[in-house]
């Protein structure tokens, strides 16, 4: 027979007189219905908040229970044992509701194991060296107007955090879904979903504890594109490990990583993904993806932390721009390694190997210059809109097609660039559509001579292109050496090799410089502040030393190439 809701806040007062210590029997402090039992509890001020209270809540045994747990007051409650059936909290829409799980386990079928449809916010906490599981399995049978489509599920704010662990297991659906903001402030988190691991509308906020998720689709999600204030993943401390059977992380605005560690393998999508900005400023990524590693529709900035990252596609492509200012970014496998409309370097460690360009300025939008014309002076297309920029940091290419590539114009004004370019004569270690020029910074670009080019004519510091007839050894170190043997810049390319390009500080128009690949070496001296144009096709130019070119020593093949210009 049901109790009466009045009987049984009577009972609970009572009760909670004679222990004293505000927390009830199950049996007493829960009222039977068809549908769900319902936990009263007096108003805790101290729990009207995220932060720590002295109040110990309510306990609640789920051994005790026979049905669901429905809660409709704001408060504490301390959950521990077994509950086959859904813990829901309906509480009033302003009402601050605390789960403190101390070694639960809640399963539900076809439904959330847990589900808040209405509270102002929802913290859910782990006791120290507490294992808790919330599990659902089946398919979700909608009970209202809400899709429920998550282990846990809230319409409202939800925090998680502990000391603890908590294992989320949902096997048709999401692992932990809120409708507004999701936040992990702490404790271990495990998470096995065949949809997403963890999606918050508005955002998704890691600042601490240790996450592990194995999810069918993203890891984390976070889809409001509405309000570019939300939509947002932010990760500040902590640590995740995501496998994914989509992408990594998608944010339907920004993505920010700021500290922290991140471990995604995106088996079938993109690791980190932004529809609007991508930005890395602290902590540790790490991304192995089937598509792009770091992918955003507008803009990539890089400007600390460490990133590691493997990819079938690109390393980083941003839409519109690719810029890189600090940290250390290694692009150990990719198609091409950084592709944006403009990119721009101007700091970090940059290490990246591409089977394709290693960097690539293009927009998608370029236009053919007319057949074979373009060649010796920007391959085969041309777009003034992007622009390849180096202005600082160090940048180590090894690129199977161009090393560094602009359909506009590349710009260096600073850092240090080496490229171990292309060994076919398709391509070639540098390639531009409009202009190159060089006005700082040391760059040592090595790679096959067909489509060979060297800065152009604009540039203020000089420039050497030198070809040879026989090709370099990978392993082969370059140098440049100015008049007094002083090594002005040196570079040891990782394959094979049959065009050079040089340029660093102190080599100006009117000197004499010594340059030697491998034992061999030539002098050089420099009429102009560029010396030795593009081959074009390949034709000319090839082992035959020009006048003033000075004769390879043994090995060489009869001496460097190039024509003067």
């Amino acid at each position: 027979m049901k109790k009466s809701l009045s009987l049984l806040l009577a009972l609970a007062i009572l009760i909670l007189s004679m222990a004293g210590c505000g927390a009830v029997s199950s049996d007493v402090q829960t009222a039977e219905s068809e549908n769900a039992r319902s936990v009263q509890s007096e108003t805790l001020t101290a729990a009207a908040s995220e932060e720590e209270t002295e109040d110990e809540g309510t306990a609640v045994d789920l051994n005790q229970l026979e049905d669901d747990l429905t809660i409709t007051e704001e408060g504490t409650y301390v959950l521990s044992g077994r509950l086959e059936g859904q813990i829901v909290i309906d509480a009033p829409e302003d009402a601050k509701v605390k789960l403190i799980l101390d070694g639960a386990s809640i399963s539900a079928e076809n439904t959330a194991a847990i589900y808040a449809l209405e509270a102002d916010k929802l913290v859910i906490e782990t006791a120290a060296g507490s294992e808790n599981t919330v599990t659902s399995s089946g398919n979700f049978e909608q009970t209202d107007d809400n899709n429920v489509d998550a282990a846990i599920f809230s319409k409202c704010d939800l925090t998680l955090k502990g000391e603890g662990t908590l294992s989320v297991n949902c096997d048709s659906g999401h692992g932990i879904v809120s409708k507004d903001d999701l936040k992990v402030k702490g404790g271990t988190l495990v998470i096995a979903a065949a949809g997403q691991g963890l999606s918050g509308k508005d955002s998704v906020t890691v600042e601490d504890g240790a996450i592990t998720i194995d999810s069918g689709t993203d890891g984390l999600h976070s889809s409001n594109a509405e309000d570019t204030e939300k939509g947002i993943i932010t990760v500040s401390g902590g640590s995740i490990e995501i496998t994914a059977g989509s992408d990594g992380m998608d944010a339907a605005n920004t993505l920010l990583v700021e500290g922290g560690s991140v471990s995604v393998k995106a088996e079938n999508g993109k690791g980190l993904k932004a529809e609007n900005s991508l930005l890395i400023s602290g902590g540790s990524v790490n991304v192995e993806s089937f598509d792009d590693a770091l992918h955003a529709n507008d803009s990539v900035e890089i400007s600390g932390g460490s990133v590691t990252l493997a990819s079938s596609d690109d390393g980083i492509h941003g839409d519109v721009s690719v810029s890189i200012s600090g940290g250390a970014v290694t692009i150990s496998d990719s198609y091409e390694g950084i592709e944006a409309q403009t990119i721009s370097i101007s700091g970090g460690e940059i290490r990246v190997t591409a089977k394709d360009d290693g960097l690539n300025a293009s927009s998608g939008s370029s236009t053919s210059t007319g057949g074979f014309g373009g060649f010796g002076g920007g391959a085969f297309e041309s777009d003034s809109s992007c622009t390849l920029t180096i202005s600082g940091g160090t940048l180590i290419v090894n690129a199977g097609g161009d090393g560094l590539d602009s359909n506009g114009a590349i710009v260096v004004t600073g850092g240090e660039s080496y490229v171990s370019g292309p060994t076919n004569n398709g391509n070639g270690a540098l390639d531009y559509g409009n202009s190159a020029t060089i006005t700082g910074g040391v760059v040592i670009a090595a790679g096959s001579s067909g489509m060979a080019e060297n800065f152009g004519s604009a540039s203020t510091q000089g420039s050497m292109l030198l070809n040879f007839s026989s090709a370099a050894a990978a392993g082969t170190t370059v140098a440049v050496s100015d008049a007094s043997g002083k090594v002005l810049a040196s570079f040891t390319p990782e394959k094979s090799f049959q065009s050079v390009v040089i340029s660093a500080p102190g080599i100006e128009a009117g000197q004499t410089y010594t340059v030697t690949v491998g034992s061999s070496s030539t002098t050089v001296t420099m009429n102009s502040t560029i010396y030795g144009s593009g081959n074009g096709m390949g034709m000319g130019g090839m082992g035959q030393g020009g006048p003033g070119m000075g004769q390879g020593g043994p090995g060489m093949g009869g001496g460097f190439g190039g024509r003067r210009p």
